[in-house]
């Protein structure tokens, strides 16, 4: 859109981007356990309920071990974000904290869930079909395995719940990061840019002085240069105008408000208006000069044109 920054002005900035690991994240860690509510504490519980209670504690181990299975994978998945991200030369230190608290918990949970898993193997109070033998070794043997299960649900389920937050709080901070990078990027390719036009302003004064040169040998010549000189007045009309909006440009990166001396962004919202007034002005400007040089072309070539 700009030509004449083409090479310099929004080189394209990596955004590293955890869409898709966040979406995957939700049927990652947030395990399920049927719980079958509070644990009976009467010893005149029926053997039919102590063995459905039983049944239930072992289909929700087999779950759980799914679940705990799958923490793998996203362990895995967040380390390959922190290696690309490192890469890419980004901060991921707040990444590799978050990914060793979640290794710890889910550590933690898997000792609960042996637990439970030793006291179901051992099934004390139930013979191997499952048929009570003693109820109240039974009821006790699904107490503790129902109690242990539900430690390791609970801190599987808040080392998915704080690892999901950290990964979404650890986006947003890179894409504040990013963003900042931009601006600078951006305020620094219109610098340039106002460098390389004022350049191509300059260079208007010798086309002033070329055509004036054609006109005065016409008119030696007896020649008719009232389109030449109606032509050139508009150009001159055309960069002065053009020169306008580029002094406006120059004027607000000169104050660069939103940015330090250094050109880095110190306040996002004032250097976002910054480099968007500057952008406009300076492309208003180009539009002029492209504009003025182009109808003084055809006005010069129509004119020889005319007078061969």
């Amino acid at each position: 859109m700009f030509h004449l920054i083409k090479k310099h002005l929004y080189p394209l900035v990596y955004v590293f981007t955890l869409v898709a690991v966040m979406a995957g994240l939700v049927s990652f860690v947030s395990p399920v356990y049927a719980s079958t509510g509070a644990a009976a504490t009467s010893s005149n519980v029926s053997d039919k309920d102590l063995m459905a209670r039983y049944k239930s504690e072992q289909a929700s181990l087999a779950t759980q071990q799914t679940n705990l299975d799958k923490t793998a994978g996203v362990i895995a998945k967040v380390q390959a974000m922190i290696t690309k991200a490192n890469t890419a030369g980004e901060d991921t230190t707040a990444l590799v904290a978050a990914l060793g608290i979640y290794q710890s918990q889910v550590a933690t949970a898997e000792n609960s869930h042996t637990t439970a898993a030793s006291i179901l193997a051992a099934h004390t109070g139930f013979d191997d079909n499952g048929n009570v033998t003693d109820p109240v070794a039974a009821e006790l043997t699904v107490d503790d395995s129902h109690q242990s299960l539900s430690i390791c649900h609970d801190v599987l389920q808040e080392a998915g719940n704080d690892l999901s937050k950290a990964l979404s709080d650890w986006k947003k901070t890179e894409k504040i990061t990013d963003i900042k990078a931009r601006l600078k990027k951006d305020y620094q390719a219109e610098q340039n840019w106002l460098i390389q036009q004022q350049d191509n302003l300059n260079k208007t004064a010798t086309v002033v002085t070329n055509v004036q040169n054609l006109i005065d040998k016409a008119n030696g010549k007896g020649k008719n240069t009232t389109a030449l000189v109606n032509a050139l007045a508009i150009f001159q009309s055309q960069i002065a105008t053009s020169q306008s909006s580029h002094n406006t440009a120059a004027s607000i990166l000169s104050t660069h408000s939103g940015f330090d001396a250094n050109g880095n962004v110190i306040d996002r919202d004032a250097a976002r208006l910054t480099v968007n007034s500057a952008r406009q002005s300076l492309s208003d400007a180009h539009t002029l000069l492209w504009q003025a040089a182009h109808d003084l072309h055809q006005a010069v070539k129509e004119w020889r044109e005319n007078n061969k």
